[in-house]
């Protein structure tokens, strides 16, 4: 999916312990939410950080949103606890470092009680997981279901099983689940990024540009999301469609050269797709893409796409 989907449905426990050394400073950022069996943010829960290698770390609370960071951690294996009173507390290890950089942990806490929930929970991800690293998606997907089934709180499921109709290419499928978990957790803004990109891949561009433009600019760290949504409806043949994401991406990110070029890309695909050669709209759009392209080799002379940029100049000029 666009980036990574990930569903933390339940984990193992691992020893924790915390301590005052400052060894485990770094430049990466832990962050995550915390939630309740039905999605509602748990507000206040302590979150203890510890840098398995030395056995130190740091402590932090969720907020009112349910949300948590601690920046300036090194990389390497961290174990998470989540604690909060009236519900058992949740353990987590995570990997910092490589495609990881900034790993953001979505924990999702049971009512005191409930642990048997929790194992048979645990048990059943665990094996779906399994069948989606070996690509059978049916037989992962089949499991998740029962387990909504049983468990109809547990609305992360719903992320899950989006995951399987991602790997099966049935992308409004996955989008349907990923809309379904929203209506639980509005205010997600990485799964409504995960939504716009299943869209994209759908070839629903109005729907996903949309869920994209509804994503305060603030939140947004960089361009990727944007981009990816417009890679895929290139893919598609829609260089109309693609062209909105770009021009979004350098409304909000001018500083980013990769912007203008797929933005030149799209618009040099539009004029192509102009019947008759010589119009004025072809010309326009070719045009566009000329300026677009100087801009991105004003900014980016030694990109890998550069040598391209340069034939699509010649392709328009």
């Amino acid at each position: 999916m666009m980036r990574t989907l990930r569903v933390l449905l339940a984990c193992s426990l691992l020893a924790v312990g915390t301590a005052s050394a400052q060894d485990w400073k770094g430049k990466a950022t832990l962050s995550g939410k915390v939630t309740d069996p039905a999605g509602k943010a748990i507000s206040g829960a302590t979150v203890t950080l510890t840098f398995v290698d030395l056995n130190a770390g740091t402590e932090t609370k969720t907020n009112s949103k349910g949300e948590w960071e601690v920046k300036n951690v090194a990389n390497g294996k961290w174990v998470i606890r989540i604690s909060k009173e009236g519900f058992d507390p949740q353990e987590s290890p995570v990997e910092v470092g490589g495609e990881a950089k900034n790993p953001h942990v979505q924990a999702r806490l049971a009512p005191v009680g409930s642990a048997g929930a929790n194992i048979d929970l645990a048990t059943g991800d665990q094996k779906a997981r399994e069948l989606l690293a070996a690509k059978k998606y049916a037989e992962a997907r089949a499991i998740y279901q029962d387990l909504l089934v049983k468990f109809p709180k547990a609305v992360r499921i719903h992320i899950a099983l989006a995951q399987t109709y991602d790997g099966e290419g049935k992308f409004s499928e996955a989008a349907d689940e990923l809309k379904e978990y929203l209506q639980t957790d509005p205010q997600n803004l990485q799964i409504g990024s995960f939504l716009a990109g299943e869209y994209a891949k759908a070839g629903r561009g109005d729907e996903a540009l949309q869920v994209m433009k509804a994503i305060p600019p603030a939140a947004m760290k960089d361009a990727a999301d944007l981009q990816e949504c417009g890679y895929s409806l290139l893919r598609l043949r829609k260089p109309s469609d693609a062209v909105k994401f770009f021009d979004l991406a350098v409304a909000r990110f001018p500083n980013d050269p990769t912007n203008y070029y797929y933005r030149g890309l799209s618009e040099m695909q539009i004029g192509e797709i102009v019947e008759k050669e010589g119009t004025k709209e072809r010309r326009a759009h070719f045009d566009k893409a000329k300026a677009d392209m100087d801009k991105f080799l004003s900014m980016a002379p030694n990109a890998p796409e550069a040598a391209n940029a340069k034939k699509i100049l010649e392709l328009v000029k």
